[in-house]
């Protein structure tokens, strides 16, 4: 098969419906998971999830929004991040 980049999506883009799914479906523990997930994957936060939104589900559970509230490594920027997203897809 050929690779067409039009038809795939970013893995941000599928985190950030499967968060705003269990959001929206009360499960805010499993919406916090899949944040603390995209974090550990260094998975720039904000292209994908609302400020507001992350902050509902981090007063949720009661914890406290991190100051780098992107989840990314400082020194890296979105585009860089968004790159890797899109060579992990290929592979």
């Amino acid at each position: 098969e050929t690779y067409l980049p039009r038809q795939a999506i970013r893995i941000g883009d599928a985190y950030a419906m499967l968060v705003e799914y269990h959001f929206k479906a009360g499960n805010v523990h499993d919406a916090f998971e899949l944040v603390n997930q995209m974090r550990q994957r260094h998975i720039v936060l904000h292209p994908y999830l609302e400020q507001t939104l992350l902050e509902q589900i981090h007063r949720g559970v009661g914890e406290e929004l991190p100051l780098q509230g992107d989840g990314c490594k400082h020194g890296a920027d979105d585009e860089e991040i968004a790159v890797h997203e899109e060579v992990e897809e290929i592979k």
